[in-house]
């Protein structure tokens, strides 16, 4: 197919009045003229109407209403005026024209207003000049694909792209050019120039998809990038609020803002899309489900909940009781109903938490038969990539609208993760049990017949239970069986062009064979890591003989399985020595995983064969020996049932984790700690002093809070700047850090100058020891010019963790009125 630009024109024509044209032509003049746009909206009262209405919504915020086009410019300008009407123009007919074909415009048009006036907002940082280029060159970059539904509806219909045509799909740029040689960016270029419309930048049309090379454009192009990425990740990829995250954060950086000034922009792009929305009449698809709703912060830290999930390895139940505890941790919800599902499998689990009874699982058949008692207006559906893999129902009378948005929020992390987990530990453990249960026997065997490995299936056909390797396969197989060698087998060994054999024989009864058995065998040569093998595979067949090559394309099937699993493989025995290493890995074969593999830093636990007794846990390691994995793996340890020699052996998975910690590390710093000080902060002040009171309740044991903030400290900042404040504060933090005891001592910067240390398991003599310690470190250390103003309090009995924290202040407070660089006890005021 050629360039469509003729048919494309044509549609432009049809599609759109003079009014849009006239309305083009003033929008890329430097200047447009406020007459000339008076006169064109005169020709059409209802869209004058509409841009009035626009003008009043809450987003302007004009002081009274206005009821005239010459005092909504006097107001907004005439550049405002025109963007706002040329937007209504594009957005009423081009509706009318996917209305006639049956498909739908809004889904397409909240994407295209989104990042027009998101191309603006970030043109105000980035190019203050040129905020109005950036609203036009956003709003007009896709007209091509939207003609197209006139031209060539087929091609581009729902069904063939998606239901967003001006989303990116995969594969796109690829298909277009093969259309079109060219690109719909291109296309939109060369359309806008033959109906005389001057783009300013008209390049910026041509890349706004090309958002891995954001470095390499003007400033100009960037923000078209950057906004059609925002609309994309804002407003069409439900099933991915990681992607949102990572994309709001590359924006804070990148832009400079702080998080308050992220959080405005923000504000500000939904606040204004939502007015045109309303103003036209546009309902909102699932507003609930929308990101630009909740903050980053918000979102970080559930993000970090479900990511709990990612690491269960005590099946889908611990993953209920997970989520349970989040719920009622975050919400107060302790009734609801939850089904989860591994979609591979399409097993189905369904699971009931009651405030009386807690979390217990309930019985089902299968997933179209479950016993829900919440209504299908509760539902909270545990959906990804298009699969459904549970839900959750709870009772939304006893919640908030705001608590409903936020558990919507949260349950889509939890897709996310709850699919990594499914997809990671139940499938490989459902693998592994097929691996150990399939009847067939499975060797592989040197060029000259010599075992170099078997499986527990043929070792107990065979009848050994020793190790067998290194031994010939027909001796063991026939001879030792009183056998006669098989000349045909001789053949294949011998003759390099015969590469396969299939035969069935028999074992007849005898002194070391108790009853009359039949065996299929096949072998294949094959070339594998660069070296000649042979894989063999055996199957008793005395009272199955026609499932013989059912077995066979069974093993075959689980050799691929092995061979294409990203994860290392490995089998093991009591000592740890790896009897088995799949391909990616099989250099490891013969050592001891004990030996080559060394726990992280976080691991406490017993590193040894030791470790495989009971229910091994998963354990963090550095295998540096696996060039194709980083460094870091999780091992997973599933043991294996008994061999017939009464031997035992394990399977363990190791994952590449290395990502996936980087991640978890950052979002834990920024969830748990004072970006500045690098102290535990506000929050997580709260959080540990609730957790330590009930904890010092529960062991009988003290517990001190030691409250204070800074003298002088307002003085520093005003004479010697906010950055020496800067260093006096974090100054603080280290002394803090240095004078108190690791793991028993919390310090926490409060707020401001303010900080807050809690201290376990002291006593008074001791408290007022290490109360005094930092004290006289600060003013030694500053030499009398900052100095602390410390209010200090024990634990009472019946206490709460705020009446404590209420003391400690208020004894901060008198230190401070009484001149500061003094501790107060609250017991002495």
């Amino acid at each position: 197919m050629t360039t469509p630009i003729a048919s494309l024109r044509q549609c432009m024509k049809i599609t759109f009045p003079p009014v849009m044209l006239q309305l083009l032509e003033e929008a890329v003049k430097p200047t447009p003229d406020f007459t000339v746009i008076a006169t064109i909206l005169g020709f059409d009262p209802v869209l004058t109407a509409t841009v009035l209405a626009l003008a009043n919504s809450p987003y302007y915020g004009a002081g009274q209403k206005v009821t005239d086009l010459n005092r909504a410019a006097t107001i907004l300008g005439t550049k405002e005026i025109l963007k706002i009407a040329l937007s209504i123009t594009y957005q009423k007919h081009l509706h009318e024209a996917f209305e006639k074909r049956g498909i739908d415009f809004y889904a397409n048009w909240r994407l295209i207003i989104w990042s027009a006036i998101a191309a603006e907002l970030l043109a105000e940082r980035l190019c203050r000049d040129q905020m109005d280029q950036a609203y036009l060159i956003a709003l007009l970059k896709d007209i091509s694909l939207l003609m197209l539904v006139c031209t060539d509806s087929c091609t581009f219909s729902c069904e063939n792209h998606g239901p967003v045509l001006v989303a990116m799909q995969p594969g796109q740029t690829g298909k277009e050019h093969a259309l079109w040689n060219t690109g719909h960016g291109d296309l939109t270029a060369q359309l806008l120039a033959d109906w005389k419309i001057d783009i300013p930048r008209a390049d910026c049309l041509k890349h706004h998809h090309e958002f891995e090379r954001l470095d390499e454009f003007d400033p100009l192009t960037q923000c078209i990038i950057l906004a059609t990425r925002w609309s994309e990740m804002e407003l069409n990829s439900p099933d991915n609020p990681k992607a949102v995250i990572h994309f709001r954060a590359m924006l804070q950086r990148r832009l400079s803002l702080s998080q308050e000034e992220a959080e405005e922009l923000v504000e500000r792009l939904a606040s204004r899309f939502q007015s045109v929305l309303a103003t036209l009449g546009i309902a909102e698809a699932a507003p609930v489900e929308r990101f630009y709703q909740h903050s980053l912060r918000l979102m970080q830290e559930y993000h970090f909940l479900a990511s709990e999930l990612a690491d269960v390895s005590d099946g889908k139940g611990d993953v209920a009781r997970i989520i349970a505890r989040h719920l009622r941790w975050e919400w107060g919800v302790d009734e609801w109903e939850l089904t989860l599902s591994v979609p591979e499998y399409q097993d189905w689990d369904f699971f009931v938490s009651t405030s009386a009874e807690g979390v217990r699982q309930v019985p089902v058949n299968d997933g179209n038969d479950l016993p829900w008692t919440f209504a299908s207006s509760s539902r909270f559906p545990i959906v990804t990539g298009g699969h459904a893999l549970g839900e959750l129902r709870l009772n939304r009378k006893k919640l908030k609208e705001e608590d409903i948005r936020q558990i919507s929020l949260y349950m889509r992390f939890v897709s996310n993760s709850y699919e990594h987990y499914a997809l990671r530990q139940t499938v490989l453990e459902l693998k592994a049990h097929t691996l150990d249960q399939l009847p067939v026997g499975v060797a592989r065997l040197s060029p000259k017949g010599t075992v170099l490995e078997v499986n527990a299936r043929l070792k107990q056909f065979l009848g050994t239970t020793g190790d067998c390797r290194g031994m010939d396969l027909w001796h063991t197989l026939g001879e030792a069986k009183d056998f006669a060698r098989d000349a045909e087998w001789g053949h294949f060994l011998n003759d390099s062009a015969m590469t396969s054999l299939h035969k069935i024989f028999c074992l007849w009864q005898g002194p070391s064979n108790p009853t009359d058995s039949c065996v299929y065998l096949a072998a294949e040569k094959r070339h594998w890591h660069g070296r000649e093998e042979i894989l063999l595979f055996l199957e008793d067949v005395s009272l199955i003989a026609g499932w013989e090559f059912k077995a066979l394309k069974q093993g075959e099937f689980l050799e691929r399985l092995v061979r294409s699993m990203r994860d290392a493989v490995l089998t093991i025995d009591a000592h740890g020595r790896i009897s088995f290493a799949s391909p990616r890995v099989s250099h490891l074969l013969e050592k001891n995983l004990f030996e080559l593999a060394k726990p992280v830093a976080s691991y406490q636990g017993e590193w040894g064969p030791s470790i495989l007794t009971g229910a091994p846990a998963s354990v963090e390691v550095a295998l540096p020996l696996v060039e194709e994995f980083s460094k870091t793996l999780e091992l997973v340890f599933s043991p294996l049932p008994k061999e017939a020699d009464g031997h035992k052996h394990w399977l363990v998975v190791g994952r590449d984790i290395t990502a996936v910690r980087r991640l978890e590390e950052k979002l834990k710093r920024l969830a748990l700690f004072d970006g500045l000080t690098g102290l535990l902060n506000h929050y997580q002040f709260h959080v540990l002093l609730e957790r330590e009171v009930q904890r010092a309740k529960r062991t009988d044991r003290s517990i001190g809070l030691m409250f204070f903030d800074l003298d002088n400290f307002k003085a520093i900042n005003d004479t010697k700047g906010h950055q020496a404040g800067d260093d006096v504060l974090r100054t603080v933090a280290r002394i803090l850090k240095a004078g108190l005891r690791k793991g028993m001592d919390y310090p926490c910067r409060y707020g401001g100058d303010e900080y807050a240390i809690i201290i376990t398991e002291i006593d008074t003599g001791n408290l007022r020891t290490l109360c005094k310690r930092i004290n006289d470190a600060v003013e030694e250390h500053f030499q009398g010019e900052v100095g602390l103003s410390s209010g200090v309090a024990m634990l009472q009995p019946g206490e709460s963790p705020a009446q404590l924290l209420q003391r400690a202040d208020k004894a901060s407070y008198a230190a401070k009125s009484q001149g500061g660089h003094r501790i107060i006890w609250s017991e002495e005021q």
